[in-house]
């Protein structure tokens, strides 16, 4: 019997002993799982900007040609780094703290086979500060140009452009 009275004794030693082993390997669970949704939840929000900056690509190209059909700018004004924008009714604004846009327009003019046309191609192009590309969209089409002081650019009054 002092054999029996031996085992009985570290058999709650050996069930404490699993019994941590198993809050040891859950808790591993719980924290690699954790890092997983973590890891995947930054993927996302990755995946969130560069589609953000993709669509701010297409809507400064989308406006510079807009501009350049429109005669409100010409290739040389329209090109280069774009200026950050400014709410101005927004007062907590600070000049001081102005930073460098990172978005730039690249404008190339290629004559077209079309009498009066100019084939314009209007890249936007966002660089972070190692001058590596982020986002960038081009936008090719053919534009009749008109410079800012061509006559019925800009002259006729909003009233006409309206319907009746």
């Amino acid at each position: 019997m002092p054999g029996s009275n031996c085992c009985s004794r570290e058999r709650p030693r050996l069930k404490r002993g699993a019994i941590l082993l198993e809050c040891i390997l859950s808790l591993a669970i719980l924290v690699g799982a954790g890092l997983a949704v973590l890891a995947l939840i930054d993927r996302a929000s990755g995946a969130l900007a560069a589609s953000r900056d993709a669509e701010s690509a297409a809507d400064l190209a989308r406006s510079a040609m807009s501009k350049l059909e429109a005669g409100l700018g010409s290739v040389q004004t329209l090109a280069g780094p774009v200026e950050p924008w400014r709410d101005e009714r927004d007062g907590t604004f600070d000049d001081a703290l102005h930073e460098e846009s990172p978005w730039s327009i690249a404008i190339d003019v290629e004559p077209a086979e079309f009498p009066g046309l100019t084939l314009v191609t209007v890249t936007a192009e966002k660089t972070d500060p190692l001058g590596r590309t982020l986002a960038v969209y081009a936008l090719r089409q053919f534009v009749r140009l008109q410079s800012a002081d061509a006559a019925g650019a800009g002259d006729a009054p909003i009233e006409e452009w309206r319907a009746p």
